[in-house]
């Protein structure tokens, strides 16, 4: 993902009582089918693939993009991924990343954090640090 363009960071649909709502269903369709691109561009061991966009997840991704901050949230989020083996099944369960979790209201805010798998403060500062360094990449910077 790390020198792929961005898209859809400024051009992000914006649902408000103005807008035309087939044109906010056009625009959420193409963003929808750029987060699952995007996604299955993630190395297959950090995540599950996704091989259907069905009404579930239509719903879900709805819902976040009503929030003006999710979609540049979840690019910062999607780069970091790879970098932490929890999503690869490096935990006590051996969950994967998939989509459903992704688009839960709180996941991209928790990959951010750094909630998972973290243990000592020497992590808190490397997170904190990968997470600077996306926010930098996508700024240009």
């Amino acid at each position: 993902m790390g020198n792929q363009p961005f898209l859809f960071d400024d051009d992000r649909p914006k649902p408000n009582k103005d807008s035309d709502e087939t044109v906010w269903h056009i625009h959420l369709r193409a963003a929808e089918k750029r987060l699952m691109a995007l996604w299955n561009a993630l190395p297959e061991t950090h995540r599950l693939a996704v091989a259907v966009w069905n009404e579930k997840r239509h719903d879900m991704f709805k819902a976040r993009m009503k929030d003006p901050d999710w979609w540049g949230l979840a690019m910062k989020a999607l780069e970091l991924i790879p970098e932490n083996n929890f999503f690869a099944g490096e935990n006590p369960r051996g969950w994967k990343a998939n989509i459903i979790w992704f688009l839960r209201p709180d996941s991209v805010a928790r990959v951010l954090e750094g909630f998972y798998g973290r243990d000592t403060e020497d992590d808190d500062a490397d997170w904190q640090r990968r997470i600077d360094d996306a926010g930098e990449h996508r700024s240009g910077g």
